[in-house]
């Protein structure tokens, strides 16, 4: 996390920053659903110094891949770097989950090399090292953010439980990926009873 500004010291919004800006508007306004607090890791995967899990969905379903991809994309003006869209072949197949990817630099770090090298050692072994006594050499520090959106407020709380280890889950009974046929079925089965179970007070 960035660093707390001191007197007089501003830093401009991250990414990350933003993006949950939007997304707890759109909670707010009761039109997206966040099941919990983003994930955080800094485990150096990919590359990343630091890689965030944010999870979502609508309120109420939507399983059309058209319509969630839609849902997905007015969550937050924030410009993407990469975007996975979802997408059916047809009422047998998985419906992957859809996800924003927004990459940021969190610092560039500038170190001087200074290297001393053995001349008589270099030319005892007839080794030709044309080392730079110093050298300026700049790392860069980035950030990955990851907005994955479920299509129903169930399987958003059912992932996040996974992804932060509350819940254990091999791929036979649920995908952070994807969702299979059966679960998109009973998801859609879910939907249609809610109106009769606020009926009967459920």
């Amino acid at each position: 996390m960035p660093p707390i500004p001191q007197s007089g010291e501003t830093y401009p919004a991250s990414k990350f920053d933003l993006v949950m800006k939007d997304l707890l508007v759109k909670q707010a306004g009761r039109s997206a659903f966040l099941p919990g607090d983003p994930i955080w890791a800094s485990s150096g995967f990919g590359g990343w110094a630091e890689t965030c899990t944010i999870v979502a969905s609508p309120t109420v379903a939507k399983l059309d891949p058209d319509d969630l991809n839609d849902f997905m994309f007015s969550l937050t003006s924030v410009p993407y770097s990469a975007v996975d869209r979802t997408y059916r072949h047809g009422p047998d197949s998985d419906l992957p989950i859809p996800k924003l990817y927004f990459d940021e630099v969190l610092a560039r770090i500038k170190r001087t090399i200074h290297s001393k090298v053995d001349q008589v050692l270099a030319l005892r072994t007839d080794l030709r090292l044309d080392i730079p006594a110093e050298e300026q050499v700049t790392e860069t520090l980035n950030r990955r953010t990851w907005l994955y959106v479920y299509p129903d407020p169930g399987s958003a709380q059912i992932a996040h439980q996974v992804m932060t280890g509350e819940l254990e889950a091999d791929l036979s009974t649920f995908s952070q990926y994807h969702l299979s046929p059966q679960q998109i079925d009973s998801i859609r089965r879910e939907q249609r009873l809610k109106p009769l179970k606020r009926l009967l007070g459920r």
